[in-house]
């Protein structure tokens, strides 16, 4: 599971911050750290089939090596538990990252976030070389802001992993999703339908099935919802077939909330059986097995 999150994080993320490639290390004490994952992404090879099955055959090897933590950005980071930005690697002397033993990779540019449990560092989450539409780009503050969220999210999972537990709550698993996916997040008490009309269409009945709030309605049938996980592709396409309404934008609220929100429209019943809690980390797992 720990395996499917990190894959999963990785790819939601390079297609966000629209980088070529991610990378996660774990710290093994004192001074040497792992390659727990890697991941090259579309923008690091376009569409040339042959580079992208080198990148695969490269990542998979560079996954689980051990190596020093300096001189290695993501060690620097490790070390100082800080994040770290370079906007030009070419002009640090001595710049050093395992990534580029890739065929046809070098590191343009950096941003790596350091993975904490319990105040003490114990890996790092790397993003590499930020592009834009033409050409390579700079890593933004916004950018950092989301490598530190994610780094957040990752180190609770792997706290987990490390039989540690640490359970996040549902709105830290909401937050955490949201972020993934690219969505606004609403905080708990904050959710506002702004068409009750377009519910009474869609039918009770419909809304308890699939969770899904439709906040406002569209131009052309298209819809503004809210759901407690974006990437739940199926729910979603089973909604758009039964209600023939286009999803095109998509806010991240916890399965709470959305309880709250249909139990003032429909207060007769509980539209929830599960617990919010219980409904947190189904999406988390939902999450993960977008990479399986």
């Amino acid at each position: 599971a720990f395996n499917n999150i990190l894959n999963t994080t990785m790819r939601e993320l390079a297609k966000i911050l629209r980088v070529q490639a991610m990378a996660v290390y774990v710290l093994t004490p004192p001074d040497r750290m792992r390659i727990a994952a890697v991941f090259f992404s579309p923008f690091a090879y376009a569409r040339n089939e042959k580079l992208r099955q080198l990148f695969l055959q490269r990542a998979g090897q560079l996954e689980q090596m051990v190596l020093p933590l300096l001189p290695a950005v993501a060690g620097r980071a490790i070390q100082s538990g800080e994040v770290l930005k370079i906007d030009d690697a070419r002009e640090i002397p001595g710049f050093f990252d395992p990534m580029e033993w890739a065929p046809d990779f070098l590191v343009h540019s950096a941003l790596a976030a350091p993975l904490s449990i319990k105040g003490e560092c114990v890996g790092c989450l790397e993003a590499l070389n930020k592009t834009k539409e033409l050409g390579l780009d700079r890593f933004s503050s916004e950018d950092t802001r989301l490598l530190e969220d994610a780094g957040f999210f990752l180190s609770r999972i792997l706290q987990n992993a490390q039989g540690q537990p640490a359970k996040l709550n549902p709105e830290e698993a909401a937050i955490c999703v949201a972020r993934l996916a690219g969505c606004p997040y609403v905080p708990e008490g904050e959710l506002r339908i702004e068409d009750k009309e377009l519910l009474e269409e869609i039918g009770e009945q419909v809304l308890k099935r699939y969770q899904i709030l439709p906040l406002s309605r569209l131009p052309e049938g298209r819809l503004r919802v809210a759901i407690d996980n974006p990437l739940d592709y199926p729910r979603i396409d089973e909604f758009e077939a039964t209600t023939a309404l286009k999803i095109t934008q998509k806010a991240v609220a916890t399965a709470k909330s959305i309880d709250e929100a249909l139990l003032r429209i429909y207060p007769d019943e509980s539209v929830l059986e599960k617990t919010a809690e219980t409904a947190a980390q189904q999406a988390l797992g939902e999450l993960a097995q977008e990479s399986g």
